[in-house]
């Protein structure tokens, strides 16, 4: 209000009458005196004396003006300059232009470097953070995952997620970045050849502090298919000297390839091969895995349990990248009263295929079974067991061969529903023991959970009227991870198996 104030008389004394002709003349008068001189004296214009003339309220306001123009522009122009130029730079951070997709203890991961770009100065609490955008072709939009980093300084032979880390406090050195990928990665159920096929790219962001201007800088980086290289290692860029240690920025997209590490027989590499097969080539590997625990334990099983036991759980489909139920078919194939696990494709083509060749075993066995088969709810928090399987398939989206049922007969001739003969109400209490949050359900859906339900629901009922009774089928619907977590769920999974082999 003051400075209104004093603009609207200034405006006021400049438009009128000399002051000297108005009331209250002499007050005035003084009063825009010590105005204009207080303002002259900030900018140090004339030097203890009202400049160009005391007595003329257009110069002195005129002045004035140019003042505190003069004034604001220059602090505006400072300010500027200095965030301009002092502003971190993206280039402060210098990433390799390669991803690696390679073998680090024994496990399959993927690696990209960084380094700090300057003479001096260092980074500080600088914090990566990596995402795969995955297109996914069912919905037609790019979905993004985030994957959990390490620096190779913390690997050791036996990760641990508790390793992981996103912040690194220093980053003055060259830096090689790990997303290790294990049983809780988006990227296990991907192939080598799913990373190189162009519908995904990864997405680094670097976080830090600049500690010289003590100011925060971005950095980011894209990788496409065309920037990996498989089976690949990043040559070493430091070397330490009498004077102290040098890095070789040039270097930092410096790999050799395993293929040129020499010492190794061909038989060696295969096995190496073999072990770091990716988890979407697993279907394969749980197969041999099952069908050779069910030919060594045969006698076995038929001495300590009443019925054999068969699991199948499903790989990859939709926005679901980590199926948990991929993680639980592969812990299951060691447990010594599964005959088999499998890790079916979510297609309805291959999973006929592959529950014939089952059924074909289990009847050339003649032993009593149960096939066991767990799927993934994304909308559920507790696991599910299915009372009823559903004679009608209506898929939401297509299966993983692009495939779309739309109000289709699983089967002509059989019912509209079959209830499982597995006594869910006693197996309740004990598996509520080990965790509460398991339920009778009788809603599987009609995607691919009910059709593959329903097809074993169906053979057990053929097997039963062609005089070979005792065999039973049952679905469990386990919740994502983030729900109820891997160990947890292998604990409910492994009590099933104990359940229903005794039944």
């Amino acid at each position: 209000m003051a400075v209104i104030a004093t603009v609207a008389l200034l405006i006021s004394v400049s438009i009128h009458e000399p002051l000297e002709q108005r009331v209250h003349d002499e007050f005035t008068a003084k009063y825009q005196e010590v105005l204009f001189f207080c303002v002259q004296t900030v900018s140090t214009v004339g030097y203890g004396a009202l400049s160009p003339r005391q007595d003329s309220n257009a110069a002195n306001f005129f002045v004035f003006l140019l003042v505190f123009s003069g004034l604001l522009v220059s602090t505006l122009l400072t300010g500027i300059t200095w965030a301009k130029f002092s502003i971190p730079k993206a280039s402060t951070l210098l990433y390799s232009d390669v991803l690696l997709l390679t073998t680090f203890h024994s496990q399959r991961a993927i690696m990209f470097r960084a380094a700090n770009n300057r003479k001096y100065g260092v980074l500080v609490e600088g914090s990566f953070r990596m995402s795969i955008v995955v297109l996914n072709r069912n919905f037609g939009r790019r979905e993004t995952h985030e994957l959990r980093l390490t620096s190779n300084e913390l690997c050791t032979n036996s990760f641990s997620w508790m390793q992981a880390r996103n912040v690194w406090p220093i980053i003055s050195l060259c830096n090689t970045v790990t997303h290790i990928i294990d049983e809780r990665s988006p990227l296990y159920n991907l192939s080598t050849s799913d990373l190189l096929s162009g519908d995904h790219f990864f997405v680094v962001l670097f976080t830090g502090l600049d500690n010289i201007i003590s100011d925060t800088m971005v950095a980011r980086k894209a990788y496409h298919a065309c920037d990996i290289l498989v089976d690949h290692h990043f040559e070493d860029n430091i070397t330490l000297a009498a004077d102290g240690l040098y890095i070789d920025l040039d270097a930092i997209n410096a790999t050799y390839c395993e293929s040129d590490i020499g010492g190794q027989s061909s038989e060696e590499e295969e096995q190496a091969n073999a072990d770091n097969t990716p988890h979407s080539d697993y279907h394969e590997a749980a197969t041999s895995n099952a069908t050779a625990n069910a030919d060594a334990t045969a006698g076995a099983a038929t001495s300590s349990q009443k019925r054999d036991v068969y699991v199948t759980g499903f790989g990859k489909f939709g926005d679901i990248l980590e199926n948990p139920t991929t993680f639980l078919a592969k812990r299951l194939v060691d447990h010594p009263k599964v005959t088999e696990a499998h890790v079916l494709e979510v297609a309805t083509e291959s999973c006929v295929e592959a529950l014939g060749d089952m059924y074909a075993r289990a009847e050339e066995r003649g032993r009593p079974c149960i096939f066991l088969h767990f799927g993934v709810s994304a909308i559920s928090r507790s696991l599910k067991l299915e009372q009823v399987g559903y004679n009608m398939a209506d898929f939401r989206i297509p299966d993983e061969r692009g495939y779309t049922a739309k109000n289709e007969i699983i089967h002509e001739g059989e019912a509209d529903e079959i209830t499982t003969k597995v006594p869910l109400e006693e197996m309740l209490e004990p598996l509520q023991a080990v965790s509460p949050r398991v339920a009778i359900s009788t809603d599987p859906g009609r995607y691919i959970c009910n059709y593959v339900y329903y097809r074993s629901l169906v053979w057990v009922k053929r097997q039963t009227d062609e005089g070979h009774p005792g065999h039973l089928a049952l679905f469990v619907h386990v919740p994502e991870f983030r729900n109820i977590v891997l160990e947890d769920q292998v604990a409910l999974a492994s009590k099933i198996v104990d359940l229903v082999a005794e039944l």
